[in-house]
């Protein structure tokens, strides 16, 4: 006699059947799992070819001199070369526009913010116009580079430009926390840097 409780072979076949589908749906739902952790993974540790550890807020309170300034940015590669394609700010507010960026390498390059865009007083032999400026500083190398920013103030309200990106073949850089600052006529956007409590913040130079 067959007990009421046991399935029929039809019954049971179909059971076996989707339970041997659902392991299987399992299964390959973790294999997945860990193919994305592991593509996740690699992502993650690939380190990006253009790096800048530049952060703090340069600017100008004296336009006798004129409206077009320089900022000069570092930056280095950590593997192959990379030529840039173009340089933009983040985002901008007030009476300040780009004019445009070159990069400068030499042994002792610095700028900080000086008058005048491209900059007043650098050999030009050691400027190359962006785009197609190509940056091989190694991060180890005695040699420096910098992308070199220019911006002018465009009213008497002043300006602050919040961040620059740096496009280049491949990829981009920002370079969120970097700001430049050209004071307006009644002190307009000087008091940013007051208010900033950001570590590195330099502080609204004439002339570095």
């Amino acid at each position: 006699m067959m007990l009421s409780w046991l399935p029929r072979r039809g019954t049971l076949l179909i059971l076996l059947t989707v339970a041997s589908l659902w392991i299987a749906a399992c299964e390959g739902g973790e294999e997945a799992a860990d193919a994305a952790d592991v593509a996740t993974t690699s992502q993650t540790d690939v380190e990006a070819p253009l790096v800048s550890s530049e952060a703090g807020t340069v600017g100008f309170q004296d336009f006798s001199e004129g409206t077009e300034k320089s900022f000069g940015i570092f930056v280095c590669i950590t593997d192959v070369e990379v030529v840039i394609e173009s340089v933009e700010a983040i985002s901008a507010d007030g009476d300040i526009a780009m004019l445009g960026a070159v990069l400068y390498e030499a042994d002792d390059a610095f700028v900080g913010a000086i008058h005048d865009f491209p900059p007043r007083g650098l050999d030009e032999d050691f400027l190359t116009a962006i785009p197609g400026a190509t940056v091989d500083t190694a991060c180890d190398s005695e040699t420096r580079s910098q992308v070199v920013v220019g911006a002018s103030r465009t009213g008497a309200g002043g300006g602050m430009i919040e961040g620059i990106r740096i496009n280049y073949q491949g990829g981009s850089l920002d370079v969120a926390d970097y700001r430049i600052i050209l004071c307006g006529d009644e002190g307009e956007y000087c008091d940013v840097i007051d208010s900033r409590a950001n570590p590195g913040t330099a502080g609204v130079y004439d002339e570095l």
